[in-house]
């Protein structure tokens, strides 16, 4: 049920590309489509869903990398 979901995220994401222009693909794409499928999945707050990926962040570098 979340396939139709995911699709139209997608579809916006990479509608939103800029074209013909250098872009960081995994903040712009990568990460965002995974932190709203993740916020999706855990009724997290939409407007937060960032934190998902810092939390990720902190939680997978090794102690002494400055991250925190």
């Amino acid at each position: 049920a979340m396939a139709p979901i995911i699709r139209e995220r997608a579809a916006g994401i990479l509608d939103s590309l800029p074209v013909g222009e250098d872009f960081d693909w995994v903040d712009k794409v990568s990460i965002e489509l995974t932190t709203m499928t993740l916020a999706t999945l855990f009724d997290f707050p939409w407007e937060e869903r960032r934190k998902l990926t810092r939390w990720s962040d902190i939680a997978t570098t090794s102690p002494g990398q400055g991250l925190v």
